[in-house]
């Protein structure tokens, strides 16, 4: 099956526009999280659980200080997985791998192109 280069770049803006909306709304669970892993909000959402992080100086340093962190990192690294199923779509059913598209785009806006990669 052959697209032509209007459906590829519809595609494309699709593509793109989903992803633009993900990275924006991306930001809303990572605030939420990380409000939510602060110790305070931890004993004031979860009494039980504060008393028992309190048991424990160690259990109460790693929650304080590593938590956080770890999660927002953990969150982060799975940022790029999520925002590649969105673009393979991009190729998909296509028949066009990434190095044919590459050209198209190359060949289809020559003006672009040959001014930084001649």
């Amino acid at each position: 099956m052959d697209y032509s280069t209007r459906a590829l770049r519809l595609r494309e803006a699709i593509v793109l526009g989903s992803l633009t909306l993900l990275f924006f709304f991306w930001v809303i669970p990572i605030t939420g999280l990380a409000g939510l892993l602060s110790y305070k909000e931890v004993k004031k959402t979860m009494p039980w659980l504060g008393h028992l992080i309190d048991s424990n100086e160690k259990i109460r340093a790693i929650v304080q200080n590593s938590l956080p962190s770890v999660a927002m990192i953990t969150l982060n690294a799975l940022l790029p997985f999520v925002l590649e199923g969105p673009s393979s779509l991009l190729l998909y059913g296509s028949g066009v791998n990434a190095v044919q598209l590459s050209h198209m785009y190359k060949d289809s806006a020559p003006g672009v192109w040959s001014s930084t990669h001649s």
